[in-house]
Formats: C-alpha cells, sequence, structure tokens
C-alpha cells in the first residue's frame, strides 16, 4: 500500500538529511503517479547530496522520464 508507505515515511525524522529515505520516497510518490513530487524530491538529492551513490540513482531515473 502506498499510501501508507508515504505516510510511514513522512513520520522519519530528519529524512531531508538522509538520501537514501528520500529516494524511497520519491520511488513512492513515483508508483502513485505524483511524478512531479518524485522528480522534485529527485533534484533535491542530486542538489544535495552530489557525492553519494543516490544522486546517481536519482540522476538515472530522470534521465528515463
Amino acid at each position: 500500500n502506498y499510501n501508507e508507505a508515504s505516510s510511514n515515511v513522512s513520520k522519519i525524522s530528519n529524512k531531508d538529511k538522509n538520501p537514501e529515505t528520500l529516494f524511497l520516497e520519491a520511488l513512492i510518490y513515483k508508483e502513485m503517479g505524483d511524478i512531479e513530487s518524485s522528480h522534485l524530491i529527485l533534484k533535491y538529492i542530486i542538489k544535495e547530496f552530489s557525492n553519494n551513490e543516490y544522486s546517481g540513482y536519482a540522476r538515472d531515473i530522470l534521465d528515463d522520464k
């Protein structure tokens, strides 16, 4: 259930400092059909965590859109 997963992820403290959690949230939004929110989060990951492996994953998803 993506709605429940989204709700649970939103409850995680300091998620904005964790690219893995943000990436999961972006994937959940994508699966729920909220592409705009997903892309905003992916762009945030690229900007804020440019040297992290999740930045590369985010770029791959955005390149495939």
